[in-house]
């Protein structure tokens, strides 16, 4: 736990926000080295959240593909 320096209430480290006040974590954060690591952190997690969607979006595609071609060959069928 850690004190937010704006309301003066503890706050979970590993909280990007103050509960209380809304202040952001950077804002609390003194050391430049340890904004830079909390913006990496942030980047790395939205970009696998990112490739998460997109890998779901994918198997999706793929699925309509399928059914794509499976209306095609029985629209070719009942001709």
């Amino acid at each position: 736990m850690i004190i937010c320096k704006d309301c003066g209430r503890t706050v979970n480290e590993s909280y990007i926000f103050c509960p209380w006040c809304g202040k952001s974590k950077a804002d609390r954060i003194s050391n430049m080295s340890e904004k830079e690591l909390l913006i990496e952190t942030i980047k790395k997690k939205r970009y696998e959240e990112q490739t998460i969607k997109i890998m779901e979006l994918n198997k999706k595609l793929e699925a309509l593909e399928r059914d794509l071609s499976i209306l095609v060959l029985s629209a070719e069928m009942h001709k």
